[in-house]
């Protein structure tokens, strides 16, 4: 805000007022604003000016931008400061890979935090939420590299959509997923790619062997008391699969 030391006199304080690129660029992190001819009137000692904040899914330092007073008068002679700093204090977390936030137990370490991931295909969609996998996986047999992504409305993506998520994280009924609730869902389709190659699940896979489930291993977190299905399926949660004929 421009404020004044002491009450606007007869006729007010007039002045222009302009935003100025610093570390923050305009149109890129704020919205580039400038007003002429702009009052604080009679007996008042204030005026807001009100600046857009661009927001994104990119974790960034702290930035700048300049706001700037010209052509001031009414002052009666008065000391004018020309400038002010507008400070833009980024709120995203680093984004991490799906495999990353599903890790290789049974839970997300990172349930209960917003989170970002970037660069994921959509794979399928239902009516209030849809699947995304990473278009490659990070070669984890005990990591999933896919997430299911909870809208709660019909989902404004589809398959085949490239998209970069930010949400809260959670476990519904040991699933990980994000979520609509607990800090809102932004969801950026930013291009396309192909989808990636199913698993294929057929006498192999899941094993079939008693006691050596496909999700467990030297890699893995999952505890040996957990239920078989979660130790057989746990790392292909979300996943596209196949059966094979």
């Amino acid at each position: 805000s421009v404020s004044l030391d002491t009450p606007a006199p007869v006729g007010g304080v007039s002045f222009d007022i302009a935003t100025l690129n610093g570390t923050a660029l305009a149109g890129q992190d704020y919205v580039a604003r400038s007003l002429n001819d702009q009052t604080i009137a009679e007996g008042q000692t204030s005026f807001d000016f009100v600046v857009q904040i661009i927001g994104d899914l990119v974790n960034e330092p702290t930035e700048s931008f300049m706001v700037t007073l010209s052509d001031v008068s009414g002052n009666n002679g008065g000391s004018v400061d020309p400038s002010g700093t507008g400070t833009i204090t980024d709120n995203d977390p680093l984004p991490r890979t799906i495999a990353e936030l599903q890790g290789t137990g049974l839970a997300s370490a990172f349930a209960g935090t917003p989170q970002i991931t970037l660069g994921n295909v959509v794979t399928a969609v239902g009516t209030d939420l849809f699947a995304m996998q990473m278009p490659i996986g990070d070669g984890d047999a005990f990591t999933s590299d896919a997430i299911v992504v909870f809208t709660g409305g019909a989902p404004a993506v589809q398959v085949g959509d490239l998209v970069d998520v930010k949400g809260n994280l959670v476990e519904f009924f040991e699933f990980t997923e994000f979520t609509v609730s607990g800090g809102g869902l932004t969801i950026n389709v930013v291009g396309t790619a192909a989808l990636p190659a199913p698993v294929v699940f057929d006498d192999i896979v899941p094993s079939p062997v008693p006691g050596v489930p496909a999700c467990q291993g030297g890699g893995s977190t999952i505890p040996t008391g957990a239920p078989i299905a979660a130790q057989n399926f746990e790392c292909f949660e979300a996943m596209r699969v196949s059966t094979s004929t």
